[in-house]
């Protein structure tokens, strides 16, 4: 958290800063702004911003990840571990 304290400018929604070392288990982690913590319900389109967000962001790491071509990650829940795997496999679909 230091690190990406120290790391200004603040993380916008879909933006990604990449960190080297910060763990033995983890050379390289990436970390991915979320956008509002409490984006809620879109009413007018009935869509979840907040899963949405997360969505985008898991998608964003994921895709940077396999870029660097790392080949294994782990990826945290945000709080909704569903969005987080729907972004994941959205993300790193290919067609």
């Amino acid at each position: 958290r230091d690190q990406l304290a120290r790391s200004e400018p603040s993380l916008k929604k879909g933006k990604s800063r990449i960190f080297y070392g910060l763990h033995e288990d983890f050379p390289s982690v990436v970390v991915v702004g979320l956008g509002k913590k409490s984006a809620g319900v879109n009413q007018q389109e009935l869509w979840n911003e907040s899963k949405e967000n997360i969505r985008t962001a898991v998608s964003v790491g994921c895709r940077q990840m396999q870029e660097m071509e790392i080949v294994e990650v782990e990826v945290d829940s945000c709080e909704d571990a569903q969005a987080a795997a729907e972004g994941a496999v959205l993300g790193l679909f290919e067609y």
